[in-house]
């Protein structure tokens, strides 16, 4: 019976911690995307959508990846998937994304307008950098609740083996 609770207790835990990353990780998005809009309002400049990420060299290789496989730029996101798409809040990030990455320029010549239009080359692209984005919040926020695990708990007591 007690391995049956620890069991019932584990999956608990897994679901809190679940809906407690999901609603952060929106959380994050939305901070993101307010300071990048901030920053561009600010001094005109943009950035790269990895900048500022976890594990941000990482996010950057695989960002860069994307740009080598024309599938990530001629399929949509998947029917029923909540993608918010601002198509003239990304221009300044996609400029920047542009300057840093050859394939991705080279990408954009081959397909836009001959294959794709412009705003859906953007918006699968921009679609598939936000998993990447959103799969790196979540290793970053399981690794800080695996390194501190009283603190992301809260007052749940974990049970003795």
């Amino acid at each position: 019976m007690s391995n049956m609770t620890y069991q019932i207790h584990k999956c608990c835990l897994y679901l809190c911690f679940f809906f407690f990353f999901q609603r952060l990780i929106a959380e994050l998005n939305k901070e993101q995307d307010a300071f990048i809009a901030g920053k561009n309002n600010e001094k005109g400049e943009a950035v790269a959508p990895w900048i500022g990420a976890p594990n941000e060299d990482a996010l950057r290789e695989e960002c860069l990846a994307l740009s080598t496989d024309r599938r990530n730029f001629v399929r949509a996101p998947p029917p029923g998937v909540e993608f918010d798409w601002d198509f003239e809040a990304v221009q300044p990030m996609a400029q920047a994304t542009l300057a840093l990455d050859p394939n991705l320029e080279n990408m954009r010549f081959e397909l836009v307008p001959k294959v794709i239009s412009e705003e859906n080359f953007w918006r699968n692209y921009f679609y598939r950098v936000s998993l990447l984005r959103q799969s790196h919040e979540l290793n970053a926020m399981a690794s800080q609740a695996e390194s501190n695990p009283n603190q992301s708990t809260g007052s749940i007591d974990h049970p003795q083996a």
